[in-house]
């Protein structure tokens, strides 16, 4: 089964995920291809700093966190991982037995 969980802050902001992926092929590379688009066009269509950590050993487990906090500057890193959650809301609600998807409330602003 794959687990993501989706951070947000006090404002709703999604501002990181945990994803341990492995589970059913098909849903797997859904949100494999999910989860790597958004780090690139972050990457690619942003200057927005960030972590990500990748462990191959731990069955594919990626972690990504925002290092910036969402201000104007911060808008399309927040666009794009706003269509990340709405894609992954929509794969678990299709796939339940397949995807565990839990989202996180922080008291960062």
């Amino acid at each position: 089964m794959i687990k993501i969980e989706i951070f947000k802050n006090a404002n709703g902001d999604v501002i990181g995920f945990d994803c341990d992926n492995h589970g059913d092929p098909i849903v797997c590379a859904a949100v494999s291809v999910l989860v790597l688009n958004t780090i690139n066009s972050i990457e690619h269509f942003t200057t927005i700093k960030f972590d990500c950590d990748l462990d191959e050993e731990r069955g594919g487990y990626l972690s990504f966190r925002l290092k910036t906090k969402p201000t104007d500057k911060t808008h399309d890193a927040n666009l794009l991982l706003a269509a990340l959650n709405l894609g992954i809301e929509s794969i678990a609600r299709q796939y339940p037995k397949d995807l565990k998807y839990k989202e996180v409330i922080t008291q960062q602003k």
